[in-house]
């Protein structure tokens, strides 16, 4: 995994999908990313993380972002807070609730191969954050 930290934007998917979504117009890759996560049976590493930059995304439109959020990111979410989908943080909050269940989630595997204390506590973070 090519993870520099445990932060959710720490690694390359994530930061891969950044790019993405930098580039991308409206809410449909978002929703897309977490219908996928929600959909799959098993979510693999690149597809958690990205559904994870689409979570902190719809948080940051709810008006609670990450207090490290990507400049890129923080510019895309100014750009299209107002159409933010109705329920989509409900959406977003399920699918980081399912990347942390050891069974359906490759990245939640990798981790607990490493010291996963502070990857946890920045999803848990994330999922508070969505429910605010």
């Amino acid at each position: 995994m090519g993870a520099w930290g445990a932060g959710v934007f720490e690694n390359d998917d994530a930061m891969d999908f950044v790019f993405d979504l930098s580039e991308s117009d409206g809410w449909k890759l978002v929703r897309k990313t977490l219908r996928e996560c929600l959909d799959e049976g098993y979510t693999d590493a690149a597809q958690a993380a990205c559904a994870l930059v689409a979570a902190e995304a719809v948080a940051a439109a709810m008006g609670h972002p990450l207090k490290d959020l990507p400049p890129e990111v923080a510019s895309w979410v100014a750009q299209h807070r107002e159409d933010l989908p109705a329920g989509l943080e409900e959406r977003a909050r399920e699918a980081v609730e399912r990347v942390l269940e050891d069974d359906e989630s490759e990245l939640r595997q990798l981790w607990a191969e490493e010291d996963d204390k502070a990857w946890i506590a920045s999803l848990d973070d994330l999922i508070n954050r969505l429910s605010q």
